[in-house]
C-alpha cells in the first residue's frame, strides 16, 4: 500500500521512555479489539506535540523473536498509515500491545488498528 504524503512515523511519534510510557498503563484508558489492546492518556500539556506511540509484543504471547519483529513492524505500519483518523486535539499517548498468541497478517493487522483508532476518536469526541 503506498502512504500519503505526510504520512511518516519519525523519531518524534515514538514514545519513550519509562516516565512517559508507565503513566499510560497506570492512568490511562482502554480500548478492546480482536489480537489487539490499546491504551490511551490524552495530554493536554502545553508541551506536547503531536501523538506519540509505542508498541508492545510480549514474549509470553509470542517466543520468537524474528516473529515479535515483524508484528510490530505491521503494528508501526498500520498506526502510521491511518494515524490521520485520530483528532488534532487533543494530543493522545498511545500504546498497542498485541494480544494474540498467533502471527497475524497485515491486513488484519491494520483492519484492527483501525477499528481501535475509530473507537477511540469517537471517545474523545463524545466527551467535548
Amino acid at each position: 500500500m503506498l502512504a500519503r504524503a505526510g504520512a511518516t512515523f519519525s523519531r518524534k511519534d515514538r514514545l519513550r521512555g519509562a516516565t512517559t510510557i508507565q503513566p499510560v498503563f497506570l492512568h490511562g484508558k482502554r480500548c478492546r479489539v480482536p489480537f489487539l489492546r490499546i491504551h490511551y492518556l490524552p495530554q493536554q500539556d502545553a508541551d506536547a506535540s503531536g501523538h506519540a506511540v509505542v508498541v508492545a509484543v510480549p514474549q509470553k504471547k509470542i517466543r520468537r523473536a524474528v516473529q515479535r519483529n515483524l508484528l510490530k513492524r505491521r503494528l508501526r505500519e498500520a498506526y502510521r498509515c491511518q494515524k490521520d483518523l485520530l483528532p488534532a486535539t487533543p494530543c493522545l499517548r498511545l500504546a498497542l500491545v498485541y494480544t494474540g498468541g498467533t502471527l497475524a497478517s497485515y491486513t488484519y493487522l491494520q483492519n484492527a488498528v483501525r477499528q481501535g483508532l475509530l473507537h477511540i476518536s469517537t471517545q474523545l469526541s463524545e466527551k467535548r
